[in-house]
């Protein structure tokens, strides 16, 4: 994929579900990337978002091979954008010695490859923006940020994020 200076947005699901998808080009000159525009690139392994982009919904959802994400200062992440897959297990139990079941309980199981994050300065991340990532260990995150709900659930690994410039966190 290659990107002119005259094209400034990515509209909703452009990219949507192109697996042989590994690499962007270079998006400085892109202003906006629309809702579900590069969800389910499953080959996608890295991506750098520049300073003052506004990135939709679910922008960047079920990219699972996703390992590294740069994010430049005064970015809008919508809900969602980097979230990862969640897969159900269903754990079923005979009730007795007929054929019905009863499922017992359901266990999210996210699939993520991501293990480092870098976010600039005065980001909004939106609600769930990077949730189900269950590798990611480290957040490095810039001051002024404005956290969303949810925005690191399921996030099982992430030891370590200095929140202490962080200008909102929002609830879980």
């Amino acid at each position: 994929v290659t990107f002119s200076g005259k094209c400034t947005k990515i509209g909703d699901y452009a990219f949507a579900g192109c697996s042989a998808l590994n690499t962007l080009p270079n998006l400085n000159e892109i202003k906006t990337v629309g809702d579900y525009a590069f969800a389910g690139c499953t080959a996608l392994t890295e991506v750098e978002i520049p300073q003052g982009m506004s990135v939709g919904e679910g922008a960047f959802t079920e990219c699972v091979a996703l390992q590294k994400v740069v994010i430049g200062n005064d970015v809008t992440l919508g809900a969602g954008a980097f979230m990862a897959r969640i897969n159900n297990v269903l754990s079923r139990a005979p009730l007795s010695d007929t054929t019905l079941y009863e499922v017992r309980y359901v266990t999210p199981t996210p699939v993520s490859a991501l293990t480092s994050l870098t976010i600039g300065e005065n980001v909004k991340i939106g609600d769930m923006a990077f949730c189900g990532n269950n590798k990611l260990t480290t957040v490095n995150l810039g001051a002024g940020a404005e956290i969303g709900a949810q925005a690191f659930y399921l996030c099982t690994e992430l030891t370590t994020i200095d929140l202490s410039e962080a200008q909102s966190i929002g609830s879980a």
